[in-house]
């Protein structure tokens, strides 16, 4: 008995849902026939609790499986498509009452992100003159660096020349009279400050005044402390002034750099924390602040990235580890209703108004932003209006509420009284009467990552012959389509989806297509690296 009572309710709720869309598509299609018994007396309606498809006017037996008919009964409706629902099976589906209202939504955004050096903690160790090398100290990339440390050895016939232009100086300075005193005093500054721009250390100038001793070779030191992250010298090698030599870097603090789509950038603030996970530390989360973002958008990956310093004292976090950054936001209180009191139908959406004393009533809204729990509400709602929530099970039903949605449009059309009876048998081909069907399918597709999977998709099935309607729930990693059977089969598109590049059901992706798939659309472990051939036919 709760199993037929259950199968009423639903079929209540796509009844008013029809009789309410096919009243609107009446008027605007076609001229409504005058006197259309508005304020008759509603009739009590039997349905099949095996096919709630078999709708009539008055007891009997289900044409197909010929059980007995139950009734669904409706009561006198103050406002034209409400329809009236048994308060005892309301509770026992776990409808419950909700309220439109001023609240914030909260979202949490997630993005893929890798860890870079911060560009102000690069140094680049080149020569201001020309010279050779003699030894290279540092053994290979990725070596330790303490400032001062001696990294390269070189010999220099400018800076010979320099060397006895100071020795020069300080003879002349030495013999000077007093009148001359000034100008050697100068000459000896100038010889000293050419060794010093061209960053000779102050302990190689003091020792060579000291020893009076013209030196061949200069050791240099390194000026920062840090990892040696590119060497491009070796021993023998002729060193051009401004050629780069070695890259010295400092790993603390790093940059992490993540790659939000451009559909999430109103939820992004300057200042927000933010919750970073990596592979390489499991169990651990790290905590940062989105400081930057930069002013481009990605045209491969329709992608921004942020930036976010993250410390790294122990040196525990190196230059190329991935995660994922978790970056929960709030917006604005907006108008805003719970996520399972909307029902959505491709393009369109519509939530349950409850009018009192059991009465619902179906109503079309335009949505904004997806939060949490939440959706926003552009149109076709007002604060404080009663909506009937927990109503998501007839998503699962979209088909079939569907097909039951253009039917009881054209039977309000004609009678005033929805009654739908199983097809009987006619002259006309069976295929023929196929065409005028249309086939409700879902699909998995577990491997799309992004909204450009999304639009890859959608790309791809566009133009289909008998593809009525196609919307893909990303967060679910789900599509729902309908479909014209004899047109298009659901293997066929299972079959057009692979070969875009991403498993459908149990079709499998084609490998070369997913291999030309952007990095974003990637599975995490693909990314960055070519994928390696996949088993079985799309």
């Amino acid at each position: 008995m709760n199993r037929i009572w259950m199968l009423a309710v639903v079929l209540l709720a796509g009844l008013g849902v029809g009789y309410w869309l096919g009243s609107r598509d009446l008027e605007r299609d076609n001229s409504a026939a005058p006197g259309a018994a508005g304020g008759a007396e509603q009739k009590t309606l039997w349905t099949c609790s095996m096919h709630p498809q078999v709708i009539r006017d008055e007891p009997g037996l289900c044409p197909i499986c010929h059980m007995q008919l139950v009734p669904i009964r409706q009561a006198q409706q103050q406002e034209e498509g409400s329809v009236r629902v048994d308060p005892a099976a309301l509770q026992a589906l776990g409808v419950r009452i909700v309220s439109v209202e001023q609240r914030p939504l909260e979202y949490r955004l997630r993005a893929p992100a890798e860890l870079v050096i911060p560009d102000e903690a690069r140094f680049q160790l080149s020569l201001r003159f020309e010279a050779y090398v003699e030894r290279v100290f540092i053994g290979a990339e990725g070596d330790p660096v303490r400032q001062g440390q001696p990294v390269l050895e070189v010999y220099s016939p400018e800076l010979l020349s320099a060397q006895r232009e100071l020795l020069l100086a300080l003879e002349q300075q030495a013999r000077a009279s007093e009148a001359t005193r000034g100008m050697a005093d100068r000459l000896v500054e100038a010889a000293r400050e050419r060794l010093r721009l061209w960053g000779i250390p102050e302990s190689f100038i003091a020792e060579l005044e000291r020893s009076r001793t013209v030196r061949p070779t200069v050791i240099i030191p390194s000026p920062v402390s840090g990892i040696v992250t590119r060497r491009a010298v070796l021993p023998g090698g002729r060193a051009m002034p401004g050629q780069e030599l070695l890259e010295i870097s400092r790993l603390d603090p790093l940059w992490l750099l993540a790659d939000v789509y451009e559909s999430d950038l109103p939820w992004l603030r300057l200042g927000t924390p933010v919750e970073v996970q990596l592979p390489a530390l499991p169990g651990r989360v790290l905590r940062g602040v989105v400081r930057y973002r930069y002013p481009r958008v990605e045209p491969g990956s329709r992608t921004v990235r942020v930036r976010i310093p993250l410390a790294n004292p122990g040196l525990e976090l190196l230059p190329g580890m991935v995660g994922t950054v978790s970056i929960r936001v709030q917006s604005e209180p907006v108008l805003a209703v719970p996520e399972d009191a909307v029902l959505l139908s491709g393009e369109r959406a519509f939530v349950i108004e409850a009018l009192g004393e059991g009465r619902f009533l179906p109503r079309e809204v335009v949505l904004g932003r997806r939060g949490e729990g939440y959706y926003e509400v552009l149109r076709g709602l007002e604060p404080g209006r009663q909506l009937a929530g927990g109503a998501t099970f007839l998503i699962d039903s979209e088909a079939r509420l569907r097909g039951a949605l253009d039917r009881l449009a054209g039977a309000h059309q004609g009678h005033g009284t929805a009654s739908v009876e199983a097809p009987k048998p006619t002259g006309e081909p069976r295929s023929a009467r196929a065409q005028r069907a249309e086939v409700g399918v879902r699909i998995e597709l577990p491997t799309i990552q992004c909204e450009t999977c999304v639009q890859t998709i959608q790309q791809a099935v566009s133009g289909l012959e008998g593809l009525r309607r196609f919307h893909i729930d990303l967060e679910r990693k789900e599509a729902r389509a309908e479909l014209d059977p004899t047109r298009l089969t659901l293997s066929q598109l299972e079959r057009v989806i692979a070969r875009a590049g991403y498993t459908a059901n149990r079709t499998r992706r084609d490998p070369a297509a997913y291999e030309r798939l952007p990095d974003c659309c990637r599975e995490p472990e693909d990314q960055g690296r070519s994928v390696r051939q996949e088993g079985g036919d799309a």
